[in-house]
Parts: C-alpha cells; sequence; structure tokens
C-alpha cells in the first residue's frame, strides 16, 4: 500500500520533470531561426568524430539530410507533443513511447546509447509508461473513466 503512494508520488514528480524538459526543448526549437542548419551541424559533427552508430549513417545522409526542414519540423513537433502529454497527464503512454523513440534516435547519432544520462532518461519514460500517473493526476484519469477498457489511458 505505501509503496503505491511512493509510487504514485514519483510518477506524478517524473512526469511534470520531463514534461516540462520536453515541452521547453521544443518551445527553444521553435524560438531558432536556424533549425535545420543547426540539425545539419550536428550530424555532420557527430558523424566527423565517429560517434554516429554504423547502421544510423545511412539513414540520415540519404534521408535526413535531403529532407532536413521536415525534421527539424518533427523533431519540434514530437518535442511538444511529448512535452504537452506529461504535462497533462493525457495519453501519458504514448507520450512516453514517442520521448523514448526521440532519445534513441538523438542517441543514434551521437553515439551517446549507453551514457548514463540517456539511459536514465529512458529508464524514466519506461517507468512513468508502467506506472501511469496520468491515471492519478491527470488527463488519463477522465479518459480511463470514460473509456475503461482503452489501454493507452
Amino acid at each position: 500500500m505505501i509503496w503505491k503512494k511512493v509510487k504514485n508520488i514519483i510518477g506524478i514528480f517524473f512526469r511534470f520533470l520531463m514534461g516540462a524538459m520536453w515541452f521547453m526543448s521544443a518551445l527553444s526549437w521553435f524560438r531558432r531561426t536556424d533549425s535545420n542548419q543547426f540539425i545539419l551541424d550536428a550530424i555532420a559533427t557527430s558523424m566527423e568524430q565517429g560517434k554516429t552508430l554504423g547502421f544510423y549513417q545511412p539513414f540520415l545522409v540519404d534521408v535526413v539530410t535531403p529532407n532536413i526542414t521536415l525534421f527539424a519540423w518533427l523533431v519540434s513537433l514530437g518535442e511538444l507533443l511529448v512535452g504537452i502529454s506529461l504535462l497533462s497527464g493525457t495519453v501519458v503512454k504514448v507520450g512516453s513511447v514517442g520521448a523514448v523513440f526521440l532519445l534513441l534516435n538523438y542517441s543514434f547519432m551521437n553515439g551517446s546509447l549507453f551514457h548514463l544520462f540517456n539511459l536514465c532518461f529512458v529508464l524514466i519514460h519506461v517507468f512513468l509508461f508502467i506506472s501511469e500517473p496520468g491515471r492519478i493526476f491527470g488527463g488519463d484519469k477522465i479518459l480511463h473513466k470514460k473509456w475503461p477498457g482503452v489501454k493507452i489511458f
């Protein structure tokens, strides 16, 4: 019983913390006037330093680079949606999966997949997926009452 309360408090804390982080990151993308060049520079630097994982390099060169405007927009939109999801507590499971997807892509690009910082972020989002903090305090609580059979709330 006590573990459940502690888990709920930790889940709500991490949900707000990660939500604020993603939301602020998205806002910084929207304020940038050089998003495309920033991403291209990050890709070039990671590849020059040999940090980019081998299997990911063709994707970056053949898909991302020629479509940089689309990918800059997708990154900012993805971070914004994850942030809103976590801050509002609505579809937290989907937001957590989206966050892990973004984190893995960033890690593949800069070779930081097994860095402690990235692993902690991934584990926090896995915890948010499992603990369902949106059902305790958030939009998922309302949606789950309305549609109890739907597993994403």
